[in-house]
């Protein structure tokens, strides 16, 4: 099965938590741009804690997209709530039912030939209300010597510090990849496990 990654040209709305009622419709659901095709899948249970004041946990699929030139790291439950709003405006409704949880909100575009990121936040079928980008190359990783399994791929640990977080990553070169969720990259294989110090954020 051959997906694609799509670009939508929207006009997008800001969200942090999202209420159970109708949201008015977008004006267009057509508009979008096929920019690559997709080689790989990967899907990604995340653990994050929303409110560092708290203990308490959530949990979201994130799905990493690879192709040839780009990939693309997104929230599942908003793609599923893309899909079911879709499904309710070719039913000629008038306006769409909006997710009952919160959702991570950015899209993450990963250009391997310009090697720059973007990141895109938006909402059920809209976007975007704010983008920028970057470079993908700015976590300088330190790879270390310590070995240990997952998935039963063999992974080697390497360690970053990026915008005031220690991350600690595992890769395996058995997936010669250079990718990870969000925007963790440039690794000598696919990060299969990556976690903040204090637990917050859990790949």
């Amino acid at each position: 099965m051959k997906t694609i990654i799509i670009t939508l040209l929207l006009p997008f709305l800001f969200f942090s938590k999202i209420l159970a009622q109708p949201a008015p419709l977008p004006q267009k659901i057509d508009k979008y741009k096929v920019i690559d095709s997709v080689v790989y899948i990967i899907t990604y249970k995340l653990t994050f804690i929303r409110d560092i004041r708290t203990t308490n946990s959530d949990n979201e699929i994130v799905v990493l997209e690879i192709g040839r030139n780009y990939s693309k790291s997104y929230s599942k439950t908003l793609f599923d709530a893309d899909s079911v709003a879709a499904e309710w405006i070719k039913n000629r409704a008038k306006a769409i039912p909006w997710a009952k949880k919160n959702v991570p909100i950015a899209d993450i575009y990963k250009d391997h030939k310009k090697k720059n990121c973007k990141v895109i936040f938006r909402s059920i079928l809209s976007g975007p209300v704010y983008q920028y980008e970057e470079k993908t190359n700015l976590m300088n990783w330190s790879i270390q010597a310590e070995k240990k399994k997952f998935l039963a791929y063999s992974c080697q640990k390497a360690t970053t510090n990026f915008r005031g977080r220690e991350y600690e990553a595992w890769f395996t070169t058995d997936i010669p990849l250079h990718e990870g969720p969000w925007k963790f990259a440039g690794l000598p294989g696919l990060i299969l496990f990556v976690n903040d110090k204090q637990d917050h954020y859990i790949f």
